[in-house]
């Protein structure tokens, strides 16, 4: 009876070694999340700035381009080259977002994925500890019943 108890008591005691690692893991796979959605976020800021910067760039331009329209002096050739020049930049301007949009939807899809491998993992390590939690406590009420049975004896015996 002492040694079934005793076992019982190791294999609590290792199903809560495996809840500890399980606790680590989680802490690891919650720095991770963390971590992304900072990235996340700061391409996102960075987007935002870009966006605004070409945006003024594009302003001005176009405030160029119609101030040199109402000067006499200009020839048409360089109000052509100012043109084609915010043309130019509105183009690069699309260009950037279509580009940062593909990058933002492949940051999202790889934290999306990331999240649910990380649930699926925890799910299966949830499943395993309360597996070996069970037949831990099943062999420790064992034991005690054991024990009280033997103690219940040898009690009489007296």
């Amino acid at each position: 009876a002492a040694d079934a108890f005793s076992n019982a008591g190791n294999q609590v005691s290792g199903v809560m070694d495996k809840a500890s690692g399980v606790t680590t893991k989680l802490t690891e796979i919650s720095g991770s999340l963390i971590t992304s959605s900072n990235a996340l976020q700061e391409s996102l800021g960075d987007y935002q700035r870009l966006r605004e910067s070409a945006t003024d760039m594009f302003t001005q331009l176009s405030l160029l381009v119609a101030s040199a329209k109402s000067e006499a002096s200009l020839t048409g050739d360089r109000l052509k080259k100012i043109e084609d020049a915010a043309q130019a930049l509105s183009n690069a301007q699309t260009q950037a977002d279509e580009y940062l949009q593909g990058v933002n939807r492949v940051l999202a899809q790889t934290h999306e994925s990331f999240a649910t491998e990380v649930t699926k993992t925890l799910n299966t390590a949830n499943v395993g500890f309360h597996e070996k939690l069970s037949t831990a406590v099943k062999m420790l009420a064992a034991s005690i019943t054991e024990l009280e049975t033997t103690l219940a004896t040898s009690g009489a015996k007296k």
